[in-house]
């Protein structure tokens, strides 16, 4: 980050740094241009490039999602008040998604278990009526 009017000390990871490092070449990319670039995967790559954007490292040049034609491209005006920080790989957002999704499948799987298990006592309890029923019969 030199072209900066101070010097940032970031902590990303590897394949933020390798589509980050693209832009020493150029001054702005497709996805496409990025994919064949750092030969990540395009689940992958829209991954890392929406880290960058969500960080303001980058810029996209469409409000929309990402395409394969879709302009990125290094932001000269990048400021930010602390000096030292880390870009963390999914935003906010997408990480109180995952947490929403992850309480619901613990939900999901004590509601499983609370099944099985009734599902088991029934069993038991048919087995309970059927010997009563055999013991009454032979009376």
């Amino acid at each position: 980050m030199t072209h900066l009017d101070r010097p940032y000390f970031v902590t990303m990871g590897t394949y933020q740094m390798a589509v980050l490092l693209q832009f020493n070449d150029h001054e702005h990319m497709t996805i496409y241009e990025l994919e064949e670039a750092t030969k990540l995967n395009v689940k992958e790559l829209e991954k890392q490039v929406n880290s960058l954007i969500d960080t303001k490292f980058l810029l996209n040049d469409s409000a929309s999602a990402l395409a394969s034609d879709t302009k990125i491209s290094i932001n000269y005006d990048y400021k930010n008040k602390r000096t030292k920080f880390k870009v963390p790989l999914i935003s906010q957002k997408e990480a109180s998604h995952v947490k929403s999704i992850l309480d619901l499948t613990i939900i999901f799987i004590q509601f499983a278990h609370s099944f099985r298990i009734l599902n088991r006592l029934i069993k038991l309890l048919k087995k309970i009526v059927n010997s009563i029923y055999k013991l009454l019969s032979f009376e």
